[in-house]
């Protein structure tokens, strides 16, 4: 079975204590869940059971962190919830399917952050994939939850939504996604 985006949940930005996002819709057992957590900087994050840490991305002209996560499904409830302390935060899960069925799953991580102030045009740099069929995927989100965005060229949108935009991109042939951009509808941080 090939490597492929199966569904996205997302919450929005708002002030809150713990971030909570629903499964992704038709999520089964040995799916490979990707969760991104944007949440203010300095704050202690517990994620919950089974969640491994893959990269922490540092926005610090907005003072707001990424956490990047992943797990294999296995029994999976409605939802997840990452505690924290009150603090503005926003959440997205992917659901994948087809991936390896046991080890860790990912062949490639950039974390970058465009931490230009307001923007319009989001800079996603190429990904250096070293398997064939690998599914490449962007998380990005703006404080402005009505923007939209433009999809990167050879990209697929999988959310446009509750200020998170979330592209994936099969690489047929292992290597270079290449260097692309989206633009925003107007200025936003993110």
């Amino acid at each position: 079975m090939a490597v492929a985006y199966r569904s996205v949940a997302t919450t929005t930005l708002a002030s809150r204590t713990n971030t909570t996002i629903t499964k992704p819709s038709g999520a089964v057992d040995n799916d490979i869940l990707i969760a991104a957590i944007h949440l203010e900087s300095d704050l202690t994050i517990t994620p919950p059971s089974g969640w491994t840490l893959i990269t922490i991305v540092d926005e610090t002209t907005v003072d707001m962190d990424y956490y990047i996560y992943w797990k294999r499904a296995s029994s999976e409830g409605a939802d997840y919830t990452w505690s924290h302390s009150a603090a503005w935060s926003a959440g997205a899960i992917v659901a994948i399917s087809g991936a390896i069925t046991s080890g860790d799953p990912q062949d490639a991580t950039v974390g970058t952050d465009n931490d230009d102030g307001a923007i319009t045009t989001v800079n996603i740099p190429s990904i250096t994939t070293a398997t064939d069929g690998s599914l490449a995927l962007v998380f990005t989100t703006e404080y402005n939850t009505a923007i939209t965005a433009t999809t990167p060229t050879g990209w697929d949108e999988r959310a446009d939504a509750d200020g998170w935009h979330v592209w994936t991109k099969t690489q047929v042939t292992a290597g270079a996604t290449g260097a692309t951009t989206s633009t925003f509808s107007s200025a936003s941080y993110k």
